[in-house]
Formats: structure tokens, C-alpha cells, sequence
């Protein structure tokens, strides 16, 4: 009986945080889940649940690495520096703690899971700061994979003319 009790209290916490105040709020979040990709919507909205969070899996190791320390990064609300294997990600990372604006610094990882930010502003969030840092990361693995390719196609063609 105690379990179910906090199920539902777990549901009703759970429900105001996604609890809309009007029309436009509502469709604002229509539009964050329209052009932000699963996997990002994925970290942000279960760090706004405060659930667990299962590795990201999108067969691209760097992305993989840079969602999965955002997302621990995001659970922090600042920089998970020990997360980020990678240098590049770290150099990705690291700057969204403290983004100068007009107003002042944002903090990215507090903002996204701050309940009170618009879906507006974690959209274009992401549109200015996170989408830019996967685009690169993309390129960056889709580089590396073509040239491993090439290398091994190079390296056989020279082991046949050998032989």
C-alpha cells in the first residue's frame, strides 16, 4: 500500500512539472518536441523528472560521449568535467556553464532543466549552442570513419601489387 502511495505522489510531482499554464505554453513545448531530437529532449525532460538516465546508444562514439556528459552535466545543473573522455567534448562542454548574453551569463545546464525557462528559450538553446556542438561531433566521426576506410582500402591495394 505504501508503494502505491508513492507512485502517485511520484506521477502527481511528475504532472506539475509538465503542467501547462495556457495555451501558449503548451505549444511551445509542442514545437521544443517537434525540432529537438529525441535524445536531447530525452536528457533534458528526465533531468526535469529528476529519473535515471540510460546511456545514449546513436553508433556515433563521440556523440554518444558528448550526450552522455550533457545529460550527466545537466543532472549536476553545471560542467561534469569527469564524465567528458575526450578532450573534445570536455572543449564542447565546458563553455555552456557560463554563456555571456545580452543580460548577463546563462548557465545552459541549469536553464534546460529549469522548470520555470520556456520551451522557447530550451529550444533555441539547443538551435545555438547543443545542435551546433552534434553537427560537429557528426562530421568529426563521419572524417575519421571515411579516412580509416580509405587507409585500409590504400593499405590492401598495396598488399595485392606486393604480392
Amino acid at each position: 500500500m505504501k508503494e502505491d502511495i508513492t507512485k502517485k505522489e511520484i506521477q502527481e510531482t511528475e504532472r506539475q512539472k509538465f503542467e501547462f499554464n495556457d495555451l501558449a505554453e503548451a505549444e511551445q513545448y509542442l514545437d521544443w518536441k517537434r525540432n529537438v531530437p529525441q535524445e536531447v529532449r530525452r536528457l533534458v525532460e528526465s533531468n526535469i523528472l529528476e529519473r535515471e538516465i540510460e546511456p545514449s546508444q546513436t553508433g556515433l562514439p563521440l556523440s554518444d560521449q558528448f550526450l552522455n556528459a550533457l545529460g550527466e552535466s545537466l543532472r549536476q545543473k553545471k560542467f561534469a568535467a569527469q564524465v567528458a573522455a575526450d578532450q573534445k567534448i570536455s572543449n564542447l562542454l565546458a563553455p555552456l556553464e557560463r554563456i555571456k548574453t545580452k543580460g548577463g551569463y546563462l548557465n545552459v545546464f541549469e536553464t534546460l532543466t529549469n522548470t520555470s525557462a520556456s520551451w522557447n528559450l530550451k529550444k533555441k538553446i539547443y538551435e545555438t549552442q547543443v545542435k551546433i556542438a552534434l553537427e560537429w561531433l557528426a562530421v568529426e566521426e563521419t572524417e575519421e570513419a571515411s579516412l580509416s576506410g580509405c587507409k585500409a582500402t590504400l593499405k590492401k591495394s598495396i598488399e595485392t601489387k606486393a604480392a
